[in-house]
């Protein structure tokens, strides 16, 4: 063998190893719960055009790629909730009183979770679905739609045991939704709550 080819081997190997030591291994999360039930839960409230909808949403996550802070995980999520704060501005002229409104949604997608030694934890996600909502306003009829939604939502917290617990705040937009609804200025919009991750 060249003497110049084993020397440039054996320094590659000298600078590989160190190298190699610093790499970051990967780290095996052991979930409390498996992939099938809830690994998540959002508690939070939607707020627009006046209208306020606390909610509730579990998520079922599994994990795409794991490395040893960051892992990307495919989500699914699902919940709903009714409004509590019901403005005076629906219909057409803005003038009448929203007597009910409420909202479901199942959606899928996909999220980033850190999980720094700290047990500080940061992470991201962008979902969509389906959503059915129904409103109930004085003197106009009635509605029952079904539409598509979007939203993401970034999440701030800490470890706590095996849970993840902060606080989280989001966006949703509509798609999909008749121009005759008169419950669409209500719907999506502003979100800010809380969250737990035992995933």
């Amino acid at each position: 063998m060249d003497r110049r080819l084993a020397c440039l081997l054996l320094l590659f190997l000298a600078s590989a190893a160190p190298a190699a030591a610093q790499l970051p291994e990967r780290v095996e999360r052991n979930s409390p719960t498996p992939v099938w039930l809830p690994r998540g839960a959002f508690l939070g409230t939607f707020l627009k055009g006046g209208a306020v909808v606390p909610q509730v949403r579990v998520q079922w996550e599994g994990t795409l790629i794991q490395e040893r802070i960051d892992a990307f995980a495919f989500i699914l999520e699902g919940g709903g909730g009714y409004a509590v704060g019901k403005p005076d501005n629906a219909g057409p002229r803005e003038n009448l009183h929203l007597v009910q409104l409420y909202e479901f949604t199942a959606q899928g997608g996909f999220g980033y979770r850190g999980d720094w030694k700290s047990g500080w934890h940061a992470g991201a996600q962008v979902l969509a679905g389906p959503i059915h909502y129904g409103a109930k306003y004085e003197v106009l009829a009635p509605e029952k739609r079904t539409a598509g939604i979007v939203e993401g939502r970034l999440q701030l917290g800490h470890s706590v045991g095996p849970f993840v617990l902060g606080g989280a705040v989001g966006y949703g937009e509509l798609f999909g939704v008749s121009r005759r609804s008169n419950a669409l200025q209500y719907l999506g919009g502003l979100s800010l709550g809380l969250f737990a991750d035992w995933r």
